[in-house]
């Protein structure tokens, strides 16, 4: 009766069918480490087809969300524009009032009214 492992080993090498057994049992083994490793290549396929997936559709997300940023911008674009309109008409109405003799009419005030708004604009683009 065998008593260790070697024992087992060395009495399966004797016998050539124990020999065939072990060869048999190390291809079945070689055989399962390369269907893991091609099973494990599939599922790493798959993960980079997911990742590439989620990459893909992150984008065309983005793209999609596009329409409606440009909406926003164009909106807080036109509403700064009607509020510098309204300062500069507010501006030109108090030039007019404190100059009278200088600014004898609207339009003209309302043009000089703009260099102002025009220094502000200037300014709101540096903050």
């Amino acid at each position: 009766m065998a008593t260790s492992t070697t024992d087992v080993i060395i009495r399966l090498l004797g016998d050539d069918r124990g020999a065939t057994k072990i060869r048999d049992s190390l291809n079945g083994v070689s055989t399962q480490a390369d269907s893991t490793a091609r099973a494990m290549g599939r599922l790493s396929d798959e993960v980079s087809n997911a990742f590439s997936f989620t990459a893909v559709n992150a984008v065309l997300n983005q793209f999609a969300a596009l329409p409606t940023r440009f909406d926003s911008i164009i909106h807080r674009g036109t509403q700064f524009n009607k509020t510098m309109l309204n300062a500069q008409n507010g501006i030109a109405g108090a030039l007019r009032l404190a100059s009278p003799e200088k600014f004898r009419s609207f339009d003209a005030t309302f043009l000089d009214s703009g260099k102002m708004i025009q220094f502000l604009r200037v300014e709101a683009d540096a903050a």
